[in-house]
């Protein structure tokens, strides 16, 4: 797989698109009225780097966006009530990594795992550039129960809510045991 930062309007649309097809089609999450153009964006985006995944063949197959420094705060610190965690950590230290979106046809249990392993090893040098110490996300049930499988260095940080239609997980993530996680491909400055 291979993971770029989409900034051309071509690919950033079919990251749009992907996740209205994903959010709005295939999971009901929102009403497909909402968005006429097919795109799904939300407040976020704006302060957001999306990412786009490949498969070896070059196809577009997936994405997620990191969601850095904003005025207006961030989705899981929100829906949450996770401001005790950014008053620990220190708002310019905590990003969130979030719409982490596979396409159906490409989505089994082996590459779900190895694509957020790559995702999460990725984000860690963006994060690392950015200077970054940690990463909230808020996952579904079943992406959970494979990132505990998985032993990924995600700690839950606040009972799981319903978040739209589906039940979310609030996990966060530490720089500091992703490198010791993955010191192959993560190294963790102080």
């Amino acid at each position: 797989m291979k993971i770029v930062r989409a900034t051309d309007p071509e690919l950033l649309g079919k990251i749009f698109r992907l996740r209205y097809t994903i959010l709005c089609e295939d999971m009901g999450e929102f009403s497909p009225g909402d968005y006429p153009d097919g795109k799904e964006m939300d407040e976020y985006d704006r302060y957001a780097e999306q990412y786009a995944i490949f498969n070896r063949k070059g196809e577009f197959i997936g994405c997620f966006r990191l969601i850095y420094r904003t005025p207006i705060g961030l989705p899981a610190v929100k829906v949450f009530g996770l401001d005790r965690i950014v008053e620990e950590i220190g708002e310019k230290n905590i990003c969130e990594i979030s719409r982490i979106f596979i396409k159906r046809e490409h989505r089994s249990l082996s590459t779900t795992l190895d694509l957020f392993t790559r995702i999460m090893v990725f984000g860690c040098i963006f994060m690392r550039k950015k200077k970054m110490t940690h990463a909230l996300c808020a996952v579904e049930e079943s992406l959970y129960r494979l990132l505990r499988i998985s032993h990924a260095p995600f700690e839950p940080v606040g009972d799981p809510k319903p978040y739209n239609v589906r039940l979310r997980f609030p996990l966060l993530l530490s720089m500091k045991k992703m490198a010791e996680a993955q010191p192959k491909y993560c190294r963790y400055c102080d």
